[in-house]
Order: structure tokens, then C-alpha cells, then sequence
């Protein structure tokens, strides 16, 4: 494949990241349709990038957007801030429904669940694409990485930093199935 397609793939699953996760355009702000498109787009980037079959990228697309449903706000706050939201967060809302009470004070062990659960959904194409389960690990390793590293850049680490970055670990984790 292509470098520089590869490349223009990693920016753009930047761009959608960071949109999917409360980003708004200039001129437009954030209407749904961007809201949903760019995450049903993450989802053909990275699947295409860990070598999906062509005709299995749209089902691999909407079952990345389906597992991203449940909310992860909580813990990304938790670690982004380095302490429980109830502390400094004027509107807590507790723990997401998907979180077991035990996770509740280790941030980024939730952050790793969630990436997994995340690209859990996907991972079922695996009769049909044997790479599948590698986008539930991207998933696993960028989700926590990803507010790890913002926390260099400012503190505390910012949404468009760490969404920007898990978009980008993330396809850059796909595309290195390419070398497995």
C-alpha cells in the first residue's frame, strides 16, 4: 500500500477521532450526521488499515461504531485530571454503566477495558478477517496511552490532545499488522 495514503488514513482517523469525541468545525459546529459519519469513518479507517476485506469494511465500520456507544467519559477524566472527577468536575455522574465498581479508582486499567470493549464488536469478524481482534488491541493500548502522553503536553491533558492522539495511536497500531 501506498506510504502516503497511509498516512493521509492516520490524519484523517485523527480528524474523526477528535470529532466523534466533541470536536466541532468552524463554520459548522458539530451537526449529528459529522458526529455519526466520522465515527462510522474511524471505524472503515481502521479496519481497512488492519487489512479488512474490502466488502467486510462496512460491517466492520458499524460494529466499531455500536461498540463505542457506552459512555467512557469517567475515566478519561479520572486520568486526564489524575484524580476522581467527584473532586473537581461540577456535573459527576458516576461510574458508566459499564464499569465494574473495582475499577473505579484505577483510571487507566478502566481506559484499557473500555478500548477493549470498544473494538470488542468488531473483533466477531474474525471467521472472515483473521486481523480483527488487533483493532480491539489497538483500541486497548491507545485509549490509555493516548491521555498518558497529553499529560506532557498540558495539564491536565485536554480532550482535543488526547482524542487527536488515540486517533492517531490507533491507526498506526492497525497499520502495523500490515508487518505481522
Amino acid at each position: 500500500m501506498n506510504a502516503y495514503l497511509i498516512t493521509l488514513l492516520i490524519a484523517l482517523s485523527c480528524a474523526c477521532d477528535r470529532i466523534r469525541g466533541g470536536g466541532s468545525l468552524p463554520v459548522i459546529g458539530r451537526p449529528l450526521w459529522l458526529e455519526r459519519g466520522a465515527k462510522f469513518g474511524q471505524g472503515a479507517i481502521l479496519a481497512y488499515l488492519a487489512l479488512c476485506p474490502y466488502w467486510l469494511i462496512p460491517v466492520a465500520a458499524v460494529l466499531f461504531w455500536l461498540g463505542e456507544k457506552p459512555g467512557w467519559g469517567y475515566p478519561m477524566g479520572y486520568a486526564a485530571h489524575g484524580e476522581a472527577p467527584e473532586l473537581w468536575d461540577k456535573t459527576p455522574h458516576g461510574l458508566e454503566k459499564w464499569q465494574p465498581g473495582f475499577l473505579h479508582h484505577k483510571p487507566y486499567l478502566s481506559l484499557v477495558v473500555r478500548g477493549a470493549i470498544w473494538g470488542a464488536l468488531p473483533s466477531l469478524l474474525w471467521f472472515w478477517w483473521h486481523q480483527a481482534p488487533y483493532l480491539a488491541v489497538s483500541m486497548a493500548i491507545s485509549m490509555p496511552l493516548s491521555v498518558y502522553l497529553s499529560r506532557f503536553v498540558s495539564k491536565p491533558g485536554k480532550a482535543t490532545i488526547y482524542e487527536t492522539l488515540r486517533g492517531m495511536l490507533s491507526a498506526l497500531l492497525c497499520a502495523a499488522t500490515r508487518l505481522i
